[in-house]
C-alpha cells in the first residue's frame, strides 16, 4: 500500500500569506531606502547651513552689510528648508513604524499556518506509519496462521 501524499487543507490560504508577507518586506525595505534617502538630504542641508552662517559671520565681521543680507536670507531659507525636511523624515519614520507592524502582523499569521502545516504533516507521518505497521501486523498473521 503507497503512503497517501499529504495535503495541506490550507495551502492556499498559506500560500496567500506568504506572498503578502514578501510584499510587505518589500514595501518595508522601499520605506527604509526613501527614509534614508531623506536622512541624507537633511545631513547635507545641515552641512550647507553651517557653511553659510560661517560666510555671514564672515561678511558681518567685513562690514558687508549687503552680503550680510542676502546671507541672512539664504540662511533663513537653509532653515525652513531643515525644518521641512525635518518633517518629511517625521513622516517617513511614522511610515516606516506602520509598515514594520504590519509586516510583524502578517509574519504572525504566516508563522501560524507554518505551525498548522507542520503538525498537520506529522499527524499525517504518524497515520501513516501506524497504517503501514498495521498492514505489516496482519501480514504477518496471515502467515502465520498459513503455517
Amino acid at each position: 500500500m503507497a503512503m497517501k501524499k499529504f495535503a495541506f487543507k490550507l495551502e492556499a490560504l498559506h500560500e496567500y500569506r506568504r506572498r503578502l508577507e514578501g510584499m510587505t518586506l518589500r514595501e518595508l525595505a522601499t520605506v527604509v531606502e526613501r527614509l534614508e534617502e531623506e536622512e541624507l538630504k537633511l545631513a547635507l542641508l545641515r552641512e550647507i547651513y553651517l557653511k553659510a552662517a560661517k560666510d555671514a559671520d564672515r561678511a558681518r565681521a567685513a562690514s558687508d552689510i549687503k552680503g550680510l543680507r542676502l546671507y541672512a536670507d539664504y540662511v533663513e531659507g537653509l532653515k525652513r528648508h531643515i525644518e521641512n525636511q525635518g518633517r518629511v523624515i517625521d513622516a517617513f519614520r511614522r511610515e516606516y513604524g506602520v509598515k514594520r507592524d504590519e509586516l510583524s502582523g502578517v509574519s504572525r499569521d504566516r508563522k501560524v499556518l507554518d505551525k498548522a502545516r507542520e503538525q498537520g504533516l506529522l499527524r499525517h507521518i504518524k497515520e501513516s506509519e501506524a497504517a503501514e505497521q498495521k498492514e505489516l501486523d496482519e501480514i504477518s498473521a496471515a502467515a502465520y496462521i498459513r503455517k
